[in-house]
């Protein structure tokens, strides 16, 4: 388990505490299933970031695995 620490501004830390209360779930699960939600599009071909197509192959390449999303499998 790894963790990381975020930065939400004002409007946008409001719109997730709203939507955690009103959803009954808390802001970790929140973010991970967006971020999950973000893989999984990424994966099936469905959204393609600057950031990620910006990247020279040579960058790429050195990675140590090469599909890193792949790594999350099924639900």
């Amino acid at each position: 388990m790894h963790r990381m620490t975020i930065s939400f501004g004002e409007l946008e830390f409001a719109a997730l505490q709203e939507l955690a209360r009103s959803s009954d779930r808390s802001h970790a699960w929140l973010v991970r299933y967006a971020v999950r939600e973000l893989l999984d599009r990424v994966r099936a071909g469905q959204l393609e970031l600057p950031l990620l197509a910006s990247r020279p192959v040579t960058e790429r390449a050195r990675s140590p695995v090469e599909d890193p999303i792949a790594q999350f499998g099924e639900r």
